[in-house]
């Protein structure tokens, strides 16, 4: 939120075309069981704590069973500063 810009400005008209079109691609790709069940975002009552939550317990899972964990965490916070606006 300390450096949040609009990806687009739309008129009215335009928002609510996007919010119709993505309320029908929504639907559909629940529908058709298109994303996978841990991709956790554009999705009904998942977020990002439950997406940490099932990380950490396949973690701790692997570790009581001695076997090796790795993570590759990468920090997108200024990833649209680069973006020529």
């Amino acid at each position: 939120m300390s450096n949040y810009r609009q990806v687009s400005l739309l008129p009215s008209f335009d928002r609510i075309l996007e919010k119709v079109i993505f309320t029908r691609l929504y639907q559909h790709s629940m529908e058709s069981s298109i994303l996978p069940k841990h991709q956790h975002s554009f999705r009904l009552n998942s977020w990002t704590e439950k997406a940490v939550f099932i990380q950490l317990k396949e973690i701790s899972g692997a570790l009581n069973k001695i076997i090796i964990v790795g993570g590759l965490f990468c920090d997108l916070k200024k990833a649209f500063d680069c973006v020529d606006h």
